[in-house]
């Protein structure tokens, strides 16, 4: 076992003992120490170590036998002991007194190191074999990292790597060196030193910012700022939240209002919160997915009402102070009068105002004159005509509306039902359905035929057909003059149309003279230009003729 400075003393040296007292080190034979071994076929019993013999072996001797023993004073002892109530405790005398007044009641578990001592300080011996899993822990409890060494946690031994041996040769001088003067053994590291025989830590070593170093006593300072960080230390360094107890004002939480804002199961009573979104009405120009709303464009001729405000007129628009002076009447028939820039219209005598008469659009009865039907009245005109909006597929010159071109990329919106806004028609071998218009069958539906004279089995691949692009065969049919011809139709690569290829029938087709036909395939889907041979399996009776169909649809 090697010693690493990071190590207690202490610490090593357990490891050390519980290493010699593993209950289970296997011995097959015994090998001498010149082939690697002890040469001794005594295991050692709890408390032995091997030491070097004069011969060149190892014989296991007790640890009693060479005098190491341990003292510590009585004072210590005392001074490190203490008792909470029920108990009381001297630690001059060392007495330790009990309280008999009243019953003992509750239960001593989870309580070690309260009301008795915690196992490390029970006084007394108990036998490994009353621990049922002793070895078991005691062996899962080892591991090691040491070079050369492999430890089985299952066995507990402790075997040694193939390349590595050893030491033939040991010195019960360096034990006893160890045990009268450790630090000729063992130096201490950084903040570890040696006084004699005992080891003394110079807490120095620790004292930084917060951290007081008052003889060999660690204090936190619990003034000054403290700079780091503590997260992920919940429950370590501090509390867990689950464990904090009094309040914390709202204020003092950065992301308070938005966090509750933004929970959907706080009630929507209150002055800072609100019920879910939602949106109502039949226009479409506002839509609402989840709490987001989505301003679309908006269609004029549904999502708008009413009159467009003067306000909202461009400045280039004529205004009716704009159009005229100031309205004057002269001369001295007072048919029409002023008022202020009122024109009122008096009655017209005809006979003495005017010089009329009547025509298709003024119709004069008597004095009395009317305008035709035909002719439009103030209330049927309108305002001047204006136009607004980003596109500009609609102008305005003057009060000419000039239509261009819609550009359906930017001016349009939406996807156009053909069957609802257009009149179009499929027409021959075309077929509309709602918006899609499909090619008939006959347009895409083809037939392949090929005839061979006295058909044998020697005939393989001796016809073929090629189809200019790609296909899926749907029926295949064949026929004789007579007797029966078995037949199989196979794909085959253009550049290799002599080497059989995929079989396209999920089975062979018995050809007679009443014809048959197959819709059954194992490879329907044929590559463009990829030969379709003709393989004869068997004939029977002779058949003169053997008539192929092949019946196939055009791949879109």
């Amino acid at each position: 076992m090697r010693y690493n400075k990071r190590m207690k003393p202490y610490q090593f040296i357990a490891f050390a003992l519980i290493a010699l007292t593993l209950p289970t080190i296997v011995f097959a034979q015994v090998t001498f120490p010149n082939r690697g071994g002890t040469g001794t076929s005594v295991p050692p019993t709890v408390g032995q170590i091997l030491i070097g013999q004069a011969n060149g072996t190892y014989s296991p001797v007790a640890t009693t036998t060479l005098g190491v023993t341990a003292t510590v004073a009585t004072s210590t002892v005392r001074s490190a002991l203490s008792a909470t109530l029920p108990a009381t405790y001297n630690s001059t005398t060392g007495v330790i007194g009990v309280s008999t007044a009243g019953d003992w009641t509750g239960t001593f578990d989870g309580q070690q190191g309260s009301y008795y001592l915690n196992r490390a300080n029970q006084i007394g011996t108990q036998l490994a074999a009353t621990i049922s899993d002793f070895v078991a822990s005691v062996r899962t409890s080892i591991s090691e990292t040491i070079a050369g060494l492999t430890y089985n946690s299952s066995t507990g031994v402790l075997a040694l790597d193939s390349g590595y041996v050893i030491p033939l040769t040991a010195s019960t001088s360096n034990w006893q060196s160890f045990y009268v003067t450790p630090s000729s053994r063992i130096t201490g590291g950084t903040g570890v030193s040696w006084t004699g025989n005992t080891l003394d830590f110079d807490c120095s070593e620790v004292e930084g910012t917060g951290i007081n170093c008052v003889g060999e006593a660690i204090t936190l300072d619990a003034t000054g700022a403290w700079t780091g960080t503590f997260d992920g230390l919940e429950g370590t360094a501090y509390l867990a939240r689950a464990n904090h107890t009094g309040t914390q004002l709202a204020s003092t939480i950065s992301d308070f209002q938005t966090t509750v804002s933004a929970n959907t199961d706080v009630t929507a009573n209150t002055a800072a919160r609100h019920s879910a979104v939602t949106v109502a009405g039949t226009p479409d120009y506002i839509t609402l997915a989840g709490q987001v709303l989505t301003r679309n464009q908006i269609d004029l001729t549904t999502d708008v009402i009413g009159l467009l405000p003067s306000a909202n007129i461009a400045s280039d628009i004529a205004r009716d102070s704009e159009l005229h002076s100031a309205v004057t009447v002269s001369g001295t028939r007072d048919y029409i009068t002023l008022s202020g820039q009122d024109l009122v219209r008096g009655v017209v005598d005809i006979s003495d105002d005017t010089n009329l008469t009547g025509n298709s659009e003024i119709v004069l009865t008597g004095d009395a004159l009317s305008i035709a039907s035909t002719i439009a009245r103030d209330s049927e005109l309108h305002s001047a005509v204006t136009v607004s909006g980003a596109f500009d597929y609609i102008t305005l010159v003057g009060q000419n509306i000039v239509r261009g071109a819609i550009d359906l990329a930017t001016d349009v919106t939406g996807v156009l039902d053909i069957s609802t806004y257009t009149n179009l028609a499929a027409g021959r071998s075309l077929t509309l359905t709602g918006d899609t218009v499909d090619a008939d069958a006959e347009l895409y539906t083809r037939t392949a035929s090929a005839v061979l004279e006295d058909p044998t089995t020697a005939d393989l691949g001796l016809v073929q057909l090629k189809l200019p692009t790609a296909a899926t065969i749907t029926r295949v049919s064949c026929s004789t003059d007579t007797g029966t011809a078995t037949i199989q139709l196979d794909e085959r690569a253009e550049a290799t149309p002599n080497t059989a290829g995929t079989d396209i029938m999920s089975s062979t087709l018995v050809c007679d003279s009443t014809s048959e036909a197959t819709t059954s395939f194992a490879n329907a889907g044929i590559t463009a230009n990829a030969p379709i041979s003709l393989d004869v399996d068997a004939v029977a009776s002779t058949p003169g003729l053997l008539r192929l169909h092949v019946e196939y649809t055009v791949n879109d």
